[in-house]
């Protein structure tokens, strides 16, 4: 009994050693051995034995490759009464250099894998990567990038336009393009992604086109990295199955070799996991790199002596007046917008115009905004100045011209844009006490160009500008007025509403009040009222303008009303227009003189019931006449 006793013990302690003998168990396998450039490989360790705690080493991993991603799956199964289990580690790596590589021995709690080859074939720079791949007889690709320049040698600062194609077949189930980034460049994206099919290399594949354009800040070498697909790609499962019998698999056989070797009938049906088709997932992780771009910016020439440079495809310098053709009379203001419009430039990289003092006029210039805008494929950049001139003198004055320096980078040469000189006849100024009438054109008026647009060499500029969208600043219609401009320009580039109203007030002589008084835009709509009658009664020009500018805050906060053309489609009042318009002329005249309040504040009692919920919407529209209404399909433009 005893010696059955130490038999038994023998027995189980020899079990326990043969069982840690083969307690761990590693085998490595490549999901591929042969890559393309750029593209990523998952190597998969199967540990079978040990508590599933062990961890394997990957450092060995790091000369030749960049560790992605790690992932860790457990298996187990039973099969004719036989358990078995095992711990998947799945590590997405990515070749740092082209040419024939092995995968390291790789270790786990002391068990050893064995090292596997890997071929990367190598590409010539910027030649089409499935082109190589055919000459060393790799299989067709799933996935593949292009990626190009337009101008391999740009000027510091002058636009370069990139373009990346991202080609998908079907096999590819889900995935995202990043944008790239490059130090010592500014980088947009230009228009929307182009989605088209394409046949190459004798297969059908999704094109995504995605456009940029580079602005490099510093001359010299400047590297494009390249750009990266993330996604996942469905695998070929008949390379994964074997032949071997299910026993196999526990005698000795590889440890990938699966103990259900034969695919299950929706496997041979549908290609893949059933619900891997229904919900679209599954597939193996895909990580894919297109290639770097060089470029050699050139620096700022010699013969491009400008104060400021400005490299670009066109510029052009454009004005716009509130009216059109605008009128001129001494003491009236009329307000006037220009701006530098120009092709393959942001609008960071363009000058402050300097509008200069005019003999005749009173001047207040007002620094306002900026946009940089996608036109198809063509970055439009404006900045833009308002100004509103006030005649001091009747007679024929002159507006001088304006001229910008700019450097052409299609021809490389410097070249001028001109904005020609204005001749215009100021009005006198109109007797006391007579009040000017509203404007004959209606709202669909169309008033002739004014001579002092010029016109792109060709036309080339004008046509792009007239095909951007109807929110673009070059698309504003003649009649906006430049209330309208300002509300496109100032949204767009999101201006503080603070800043804003502040600039909107003064330029329609509408002033807040100065530090150390009431703050007039602080009032209720009530309060406003009083005081805007209180100094309509007493004939006060000033305190009229202060309270009027309360009124317009308490009552449209969002969008108070500019001046006079502004207060007339809110209350749909020409009086109320043209009482505010005597109001302002009043305020700039050169020679003061009485003004009388009645009129005004008779107006404003008038169209306060013309204030409807209707009038206020609109009112708050930043852009109510930059919108014309679409017209009807089939009708010529």
């Amino acid at each position: 009994m005893r010696s059955t006793r130490i038999g038994w013990a023998i027995g189980t302690v020899l079990l326990i050693c043969a069982h840690g003998a083969q307690a761990l168990d590693v085998e490595a396998r490549l999901q591929s051995d042969v890559l393309r450039p750029g593209e990523s490989v998952e190597l998969t360790l199967r540990v079978r034995g040990g508590d599933g705690s062990e961890s394997p080493d990957l450092a060995p991993l790091e000369r030749d490759f960049r560790v992605l991603d790690i992932a860790r799956s457990l298996r187990s199964r039973v099969v004719n009464g036989h358990y078995d289990s095992s711990v998947d580690w799945q590590i997405s790596l990515l070749p740092r250099r082209g040419g024939e590589l092995e995968v390291p021995v790789l270790e786990v709690a002391g068990a050893r894998s064995q090292p596997q080859p890997l071929h990367v074939t190598a590409a010539r720079p910027g030649s089409d990567t499935t082109a190589a791949e055919a000459r060393a007889g790799a299989a067709r690709p799933a996935v593949f990038l292009e990626a190009e320049v337009d101008e391999a040698s740009p000027y510091v600062q002058a636009e370069v336009g990139l373009r990346v194609r991202l080609y998908v077949d079907a096999r590819v189930r889900d995935g995202a393009l990043s944008d790239p980034v490059v130090g010592g460049a500014v980088v947009e994206r230009v228009g929307e992604d182009r989605q088209y099919r394409e046949r190459r290399h004798g297969a059908d594949y999704a094109v995504v086109e995605r456009r940029y354009a580079l602005f490099p800040q510093r001359s010299g070498p400047l590297e494009i990295p390249p750009v990266v697909f993330e996604g996942r790609v469905r695998e070929e499962r008949s390379s994964r199955r074997g032949g071997r019998h299910p026993l196999q698999a526990f005698a000795g056989g590889s440890l990938f070799d699966d103990a259900f070797p034969r695919a299950s009938l929706f496997d041979d049906f549908f290609g893949g996991s059933f619900f891997d088709g229904m919900l679209g997932g599954g597939g193996r992780p895909l990580h894919l790199e297109g290639r770097a771009i060089s470029l050699d910016v050139r620096p700022r020439p010699d013969n491009a002596t400008a104060a400021w440079w400005i490299p670009a495809r066109d510029v052009e310098l454009v004005e716009r007046w509130e009216r059109e053709p605008p009128v001129f009379r001494v003491g009236e203001p009329v307000e006037r917008l220009v701006a530098i419009r120009a092709r393959g430039i942001s609008a960071s990289q363009l000058p402050e115009l300097e509008l200069p003092q005019v003999d005749g006029f009173k001047q207040y210039s007002q620094p306002l905004a900026d946009e940089t805008m996608n036109v198809g494929d063509e970055v439009i950049a404006v900045r833009a100045r308002n100004s509103t001139l006030i005649p001091t003198q009747a007679g024929l004055l002159s507006l001088p011209a304006l001229e910008l320096e700019w450097w052409d980078t299609e021809s490389e040469s410097p070249r001028t844009a001109r904005l020609p000189a204005r001749r215009v006849e100021v009005l006198p100024a109109r007797a006391a006490g007579a009040t000017p009438s509203p404007p004959t054109a209606g709202p669909g008026a169309s008033p002739g160009p004014p001579s002092a647009l010029p016109q792109a060499p060709g036309g080339a500029f004008a046509e792009i500008a007239e095909s951007a969208p109807p929110s673009r600043l070059a698309m504003i219609p003649r009649g906006a007025g430049v209330a309208g401009m300002l509300g496109l320009v100032a949204a767009v580039v999101g201006l503080g509403g603070w800043w804003l109203l502040r600039g909107r007030l003064a330029r329609g002589g509408l002033q807040p009040a100065a530090a150390g008084r009431e703050d007039p835009l602080a009032m209720s709509l009530g309060a406003a009222e009083r005081s805007l009658r209180a100094a309509c009664r007493a004939g006060d020009p000033v305190a009229a303008s202060r309270a009027l500018a309360a009124v317009a805050v308490a009552r449209w906060p969002a969008a108070p009303p500019r001046g006079a053309s502004d207060w007339a489609r809110c209350s749909g009042v020409g009086a109320l227009r043209a009482a505010v318009e005597t109001l302002l002329r009043v305020r700039y005249s050169p020679e003061e003189g009485e003004w009388e309040g009645s009129f005004l504040w008779q107006a404003y009692k008038a169209s306060r019931r013309r204030f409807t919920p209707t009038a206020t919407a609109r009112s708050r529209s930043a852009l109510p006449e930059l919108y014309p209404p679409r017209e009807p399909a089939g009708a010529s433009r």
